[in-house]
């Protein structure tokens, strides 16, 4: 008799193949092709259109409230940026101005930023600057 190779010595008997446990086939769980979708059923660009008009929405608001109000040039920069927004979903369109899957260019993103920090509360950018710097 054959002598077996140490490393290939077995303690149990191999069971036969009827016994051996079935895979299922797997389901593909690949993501659909396109843009991704949220829960809502909208897909990522029209989430971030929906979050940037509200966001425009809001630093009107908080800008009309407060004490130094909106200038002409400044009511009309938000109304054009969210009229271009909803007709064409996003306010640029030269690709070298911002990302091109961006809502705003980089300079439109800097003005809507310095319209709501003018339109804040003296307080709130005094406590702002000091965690800032904390």
């Amino acid at each position: 008799m054959a002598q077996k190779p140490k490393g290939l010595k077995t303690k149990t008997a191999l069971k036969p193949t009827s016994f051996r446990r079935k895979e299922k086939p797997k389901a593909e769980t690949k993501p659909p092709h396109g843009p991704k979708t949220s829960q809502k059923g909208l897909n990522s660009s029209e989430a971030l259109q929906k979050k940037t008009l509200k966001h425009l929405e809001k630093t009107r608001a908080l800008a009309v409230k407060s004490k130094l109000g909106l200038t002409d040039w400044e009511d009309e920069f938000l109304a054009s940026v969210s009229n271009r927004i909803k007709l064409y979903g996003r306010a640029f369109a030269d690709p070298e101005l911002g990302i091109t899957s961006a809502t705003l260019s980089l300079r439109q993103g800097l003005k809507v930023k310095q319209i709501a920090n003018k339109a804040k509360p003296k307080q709130e950018q005094d406590q702002k600057k000091k965690t800032d710097l904390d």
